[in-house]
């Protein structure tokens, strides 16, 4: 597990940028903390499945299943980030 306390939503937000790539090698170069989920970056249903799956993984957490995502609340890479940071700190 990461130590939660040298983990900052920066720090995070690029793991996630490059967990995103990983699963989408085509996103290289276009992924950032700003970038939208599902308008920029074209993460569908499936991808987001995909990418919550490595999150877990990388960072030994539970995260929600994905019908509780919040798509008000999760528009970006930096908003999953801090969804992240929720559930590195509980």
């Amino acid at each position: 597990m990461p130590d939660t306390h040298t983990l900052t939503r920066d720090v995070v937000a690029q793991q996630l940028c490059d967990i995103i790539v990983e699963n989408r090698p085509k996103l290289a170069g276009r992924v950032t903390p700003r970038s939208p989920l599902t308008r920029d970056l074209g993460i569908d249903s499936l991808a987001m499945i995909e990418t919550v799956i490595r999150i877990e993984e990388r960072f030994a957490i539970a995260m929600p299943d994905f019908e509780e995502f919040d798509a008000e609340r999760v528009l970006t890479v930096d908003d999953l980030a801090g969804m992240v940071i929720e559930r590195l700190r509980r």
